[in-house]
């Protein structure tokens, strides 16, 4: 749910700069890695709409308690056969507090503590994913990994799943306590550089290669296939 939560953040809150735009925004510095701190820059739902797919077989009851939202069980296994979550929902929806597309955040005591120039996600669900008839386009943009990839037992196996993931996302970011896994560019992927915006070799320890905060690293790779 925290990969979820930080998403709804964050789209909130481009949007929300759409509508009022920060007093002060920092240049666009090219080739730095703190540009991954910065505030979002604005956004209106025009721009970019984000669809989330949660997925995870031993966590699923306390994401739907912590997001209230429906929460596939679909295992590495399952998505290595082919199968993709179907349930899904849209983030960051723009509207006021008085628009029922919208639920607000509430506080201990169940009063709402978002103005009606904020906005926060939507409750609608949707359940199928629409069949995609152009091959050239992924059947998602983005897979995000947080905390699990590392935990798949042998390289046969992280083969298998990240070769099919590879055919069905554009990207992939994995979130781990660790450098671990070692992902090889032979299973569909390149390893993406965050400060350069390029592709870099795999396991590559150049600044950009990934993020490092508090012992966490993520890293960003691209598939090979789109």
């Amino acid at each position: 749910g925290e990969v979820t939560e930080a998403l709804g953040d964050w789209i909130r809150t481009a949007y929300n700069h759409s509508k009022s735009p920060p007093k002060q925004i920092l240049p666009n510095r090219p080739g730095t890695l703190r540009d991954w701190k910065r505030s979002p820059p604005p956004l209106s739902p025009n721009d970019l709409r984000i669809e989330v797919y949660p997925t995870d077989p031993y966590t699923a009851p306390a994401y739907e308690q912590r997001i209230h939202r429906t929460c596939a069980t679909l295992s590495f296994q399952d998505i290595a056969s082919g199968e993709l979550p179907t349930s899904h929902f849209p983030l960051g929806s723009m509207g006021s507090v008085n628009d029922e597309s919208v639920l607000p955040n509430t506080l201990p005591d169940g009063e709402s503590n978002q103005t009606e120039d904020e906005v926060d996600l939507p409750t609608e669900e949707h359940e199928n994913i629409e069949p995609m008839n152009d091959s050239d386009n992924p059947h998602l943009e983005m897979a995000i990994c947080s905390f699990a990839l590392h935990l798949i037992e042998t390289p046969s196996q992280l083969y298998g799943l990240l070769t099919e993931l590879s055919q069905k996302t554009r990207w992939l970011v994995v979130i781990a306590p660790h450098k671990k896994p070692e992902i090889k560019s032979s299973w569909g992927w390149l390893q993406w550089n965050l400060a350069t915006w390029e592709s870099t070799e795999m396991g590559s320890r150049d600044p950009g290669s990934e993020i490092l905060q508090e012992r966490v690293h993520l890293r960003v790779y691209r598939s090979l296939n789109f």
